[in-house]
């Protein structure tokens, strides 16, 4: 395979993209509407506190791992050595604490969100403040975690076939 060959998308990769994107539409109206549906906010994000530990974990584990992560951690460690893992080592005291005495603060408080403690605690000006300062937040960060797998995608795509449809044609 010459360096600049282009490889566009097979029909596999497009039957198995398709049936990824089914089954998770599926699975979410199967859970959204099954046993009468989600009737309360308490229904809705806390699942009436009857879920077992294992895929809240699994959930909060995939929405700290992003493209940015993905891609970005391994060059850093290569840009700029070993000093990276000492970020890496926060967090094992970071969730931990995280674990050990915010969550449990918040689910004795019977709250849904870190905005209702704030509400509670300090009023709902700053409620509001924070609310706004993590709309501000989360659209930056969307924007570069979107468009980081863009460019990982368009500069791979030039070098190399998505694999599937390759293998199938041999």
């Amino acid at each position: 395979m010459a360096s600049g060959d282009v490889y566009p998308l097979d029909t596999w990769d497009y039957v198995v993209f398709s049936l990824f994107l089914a089954v998770s539409v599926l699975t979410g109206l199967y859970h959204g509407f099954a046993k009468g549906g989600q009737r309360s906010t308490r229904q809705y994000l806390l699942a009436d506190r009857n879920v077992f530990s294992v895929p809240v974990a699994m959930t909060l584990l995939a929405s700290f791992l992003s493209p940015i992560t993905l891609l970005g951690d391994p060059a850093e460690t290569y840009v700029n050595g070993g000093f990276y893992f000492a970020v890496i080592f926060s967090n094992f005291l970071l969730y931990p604490t995280i674990a050990l005495f915010f969550v449990p603060m918040f689910y004795n408080l019977e709250i849904t969100s870190v905005y209702e403690y704030l509400d509670r605690r300090f009023g709902l000006i700053i409620r509001i403040f924070g609310a706004m300062v993590f709309f501000l937040q989360t659209a930056l960060y969307m924007a570069i975690v979107s468009y980081s797998p863009a460019i990982a995608i368009e500069t791979g795509k030039r070098r190399m076939s998505s694999g599937i449809g390759m293998h199938l044609k041999q």
